[in-house]
């Protein structure tokens, strides 16, 4: 059981943390690279929640699971594009706090566009709020049968 539903105890901030969460998904970024980057800086963070909800949908979108297991160490599988490789670096770094190297800012310039980068920004750190929200409140994945 959660220690407390934000939706009922702060409705109004949870629903505009809700509605940007919206707008990223609806920007230009592919879908699977967004479950993708989702997934993997809950597992960086511990939120168990997050990653059955996003490994779910990632499924739900086609992505195998190799390239779902393999997530944990994507920088020596050789299931992800160059494009995918980028983002994830880009979501280990900012989840794990550190700094954003020119080296890999050029790198995301270069795989991306303006629009697609401004996303991606937004779609790492809407993931971490979640997750930090998600985790001390203890929010669990439903059990499934199976």
């Amino acid at each position: 059981m959660p220690r407390m539903l934000l939706k009922d105890t702060a409705p109004e901030p949870y629903t505009a943390l809700a509605k940007a969460d919206l707008a990223v998904h609806r920007g230009p970024l592919q879908a699977a690279l967004q479950e993708l980057v989702k997934v993997r800086a809950s597992q960086l963070n511990g939120c168990e929640f997050c990653i059955d909800k996003h490994t779910q949908r990632a499924r739900a979108l086609g992505v195998t699971e190799d390239r779902i297991s393999q997530l944990r160490d994507w920088t020596t599988s050789l299931l992800y594009s160059e494009t995918e490789r980028a983002a994830l670096a880009y979501a280990d770094v900012v989840t794990r706090l550190d700094d954003v190297s020119d080296e890999l800012w050029e790198t995301l310039t270069s795989r991306f566009t303006d629009g697609e980068l401004g996303h991606l920004v937004m779609l790492v750190a809407l993931i971490n709020a979640y997750n930090r929200l998600s985790v001390p409140l203890r929010i669990r994945p439903l059990a499934r049968a199976g």
